[in-house]
């Protein structure tokens, strides 16, 4: 049995459980909500360049019209990450979503926004804003 930790609590779980939780904050705007999500996966010891490589095959399968438009490493508190910018068609709606990549412990997080394309400027504000303020917590269990 291991433990999983909640904000409001701890219970116990056979050990072949993965955590695959998604937390999303939505703002509810008028051309489109715009959301900060973070997503949490086990990594399987598996190096970060392999899971956004796969992260981005699962995407492009999945979404219509899926373009990469950027993608960089870089440093978030002390932390080797991925910037990754995408863009897909959801309907008739273009969708921009931005998303940073790190391991933390034994899990692949994803920080990240999505939202109306033509909002990118302001949801890279956020984005630019929340990874920016990104402390990690180390030494806690994973």
């Amino acid at each position: 049995m291991s433990d999983y930790e909640l904000d409001e609590g701890v219970f116990d779980l056979p050990d072949n459980y993965t955590d695959g939780t998604m937390n999303a904050l939505v703002y509810a705007r008028p051309d489109g909500d715009q959301r900060v999500f973070v997503s949490r996966f086990g990594s399987q010891k598996r190096s970060l360049p392999d899971l956004v490589s796969q992260r981005l095959v699962d995407m492009r399968r999945r979404l219509p019209a899926f373009t990469l438009l950027e993608q960089a490493d870089v440093v978030v508190d002390e932390q080797r990450a991925t910037d990754v910018s995408t863009r897909y068609q959801d309907g008739e709606v273009t969708i921009y979503q931005r998303w940073l990549c790190l391991i933390v412990g034994a899990r692949f997080v994803t920080l990240g926004v999505t939202g109306p394309a033509a909002a990118k400027d302001e949801l890279d504000r956020i984005f630019d804003g929340a990874a920016s303020t990104l402390a990690i917590r180390r030494g806690e269990s994973s």
